[in-house]
């Protein structure tokens, strides 16, 4: 303990620890590469307190104090920050940046005038605090520890061709299963260039009028003029898009992850990783189309071709966010991922009609691009907007404003790519515009009633296909999407599963209840 007091080691712990907290406590989202961006951060940040106090307070004792003062009152400002926001006296709003900064600086300039006038080397309470971080990391590290020695076994499950004989066949994503599905494509006439959009977050129409006040008709009219199929009452099979996506693009339900992981886990990583080489992709992989994807999503794709890289050194990851969330930095970092966005979505939209342009192979595209879902960063006709929050999910009357803005924007471009590839290509596409879940403003994630449920499963479903417009019907569910393309396009012999809708929250994922029944219009 001796060796401690000697040794200024608290402010290199601390500034680290909210990162290693950070991580911990978000395993089920994160990897370990999303560690490298925020360190790289806290380097130069830790770098230029060290370099700044040493030139003021020469003593190392008191640089150790104050640099871990600093770095107390950069990552607790967040925490006040949203215990506060929005706090109203007298009609004035007191929760605000410019108000709480104030007592902030007051707390710096006197913590630092009382380490610079203070006659004491302050060897008890450096070693105390040496003590204290070495603890606070050592929790978090052993936190992180359990976590990766009690899911080792399940990441080899989950990514191995085993063949596991206590599920159902046909709800297994092994090599068995997509073999089986391979040999029930058939050969069709010509091989149409496949695009399927994922507009984030896009409501139904039902939902849209009936929560938000909005009329989408006149999107929904202009689709059926281009001879789109748009079906009038969808509803997804998952609330979130971790479990949505992998499940329409491997056309099956995932509720055999609950074997798999555990109903007590919160992993939101294995079924994405379902995308990289999923049914449907193999099944025109091997009929020799190029596989295509945008990095305008929130997570990336093994596909031949990725469009919109962006400079990605600029844009905070999700653990950067989510530390920058708690941090004095929160202003900045909104405004560096929410430009950062919105440049990757206008990319999103120039690229997307010019694909079939650049390869002489017949492609799959999949487009995944996070609007309407906030943070909504256009207005109605592509005007740049700054939203309130980049984490702002779903909130009050003005988000919903914002989000109605967003979605016309959409709307419009959707049009316009889809005009230009059908003018454009040589044979009729395949075109699919699709939510991976509807709305949710007002939506209660731990006691969600039938009302908010419709909300939610309600999204929306568009399709243009050459052939098999009269297999498509209005209440039908992403999971059925491709086997009734490739039935209809492919000759293929696909059994259409059941439309069901499974609840889950974030909380546990993998605890799923069928609620098809609750979210039915006569209901």
């Amino acid at each position: 303990m001796n060796n401690i007091k000697s040794i200024i080691i608290h402010p290199f712990l601390f500034v680290f620890f909210p990162i290693i907290y950070t991580y911990s406590n978000n395993l089920q989202e994160l990897i370990p590469s999303d560690l490298l961006q925020p360190s790289l951060y806290i380097i130069v940040f830790l770098s230029i307190i060290l370099f700044v106090s040493k030139l003021i307070f020469k003593d190392w004792l008191k640089v150790g104090l104050i640099t871990s003062l600093v770095i107390g009152l950069v990552f607790s400002y967040g925490y006040i920050y949203q215990a506060i926001a929005g706090f109203t006296v007298g009609g004035i709003v007191l929760g605000r940046h410019v108000f709480l900064i104030i007592p902030y600086v007051i707390a710096l300039i006197a913590g630092s005038y009382y380490i610079f006038k203070a006659k004491k080397r302050f060897e008890n309470i450096t070693k105390i605090l040496n003590v204290v971080a070495i603890t606070l990391i050592s929790m978090s590290i052993i936190n992180i520890g359990i976590y990766m020695i009690n899911n080792n076994d399940i990441e080899i499950i989950s990514h191995t061709d085993t063949d596991m004989n206590s599920f159902k066949e046909e709800d297994v994503p092994t090599k068995k299963y997509n073999k089986d599905m391979l040999s029930l494509i058939g050969e069709p006439d010509y091989y149409p260039d496949v695009y399927y959009v994922v507009f984030d977050g896009y409501g139904g129409t039902d939902s849209l009028k009936k929560d938000l006040n909005y009329d989408n008709t006149k999107f929904v009219q202009s689709l059926e003029e281009r001879g789109f199929f748009v079906a009038k009452h969808p509803h997804s099979n998952y609330p979130a898009t971790f479990l949505s996506i992998p499940s329409t693009f491997n056309m099956k339900y995932l509720n055999y992850l609950s074997d798999i992981l555990g109903v007590e886990s919160k992993d939101q990583i294995t079924p994405m990783k379902l995308m990289n080489n999923s049914t449907s992709m193999q099944i025109l992989k091997s009929k020799g189309y190029k596989t295509v994807s945008f990095l305008t999503s929130s997570f990336e794709i093994n596909t031949d071709v990725k469009l919109c890289p962006g400079d990605k050194i600029l844009l905070p990851n999700k653990l950067t966010q989510s530390i920058g969330k708690i941090s004095i930095f929160v202003y900045f970092i909104n405004w560096q991922s929410t430009e950062y966005l919105r440049d990757q979505q206008l990319c999103f939209f120039s690229e997307l009609p010019e694909i079939h342009k650049s390869l002489d192979e017949p492609v799959f595209v999949i487009g995944h691009i996070i609007l309407p879902h906030p943070p909504n960063m256009f207005g109605p006709n592509g005007e740049h907007v700054i939203p309130r929050d980049t984490w702002t999910v779903w909130g009050d009357e003005r988000d919903k404003r914002s989000y109605i803005d967003t979605l016309q924007y959409g709307n419009l471009r959707a049009l316009e790519f889809i005009d230009k590839i059908l003018n454009e290509t040589k044979q009729p596409p395949i075109i699919i515009i699709a939510s991976d879940h509807g709305t949710d403003y007002g939506f209660d994630w731990n006691d969600p009633d039938d009302v908010m449920l419709k909300q939610r499963y309600n999204n929306f479903i568009a399709i243009y296909t050459p052939d098999g417009k009269d297999m498509l019907y209005d209440t039908m569910t992403p999971v059925n999407t491709f086997r009734i393309i490739f039935n209809a396009n492919f000759n293929g012999n696909y059994t259409l599963l059941n439309d069901s809708s499974y609840w889950s929250n974030y909380d546990k994922p993998y605890v799923i209840t069928d609620i098809t029944e609750n979210i039915k219009e006569n209901n």
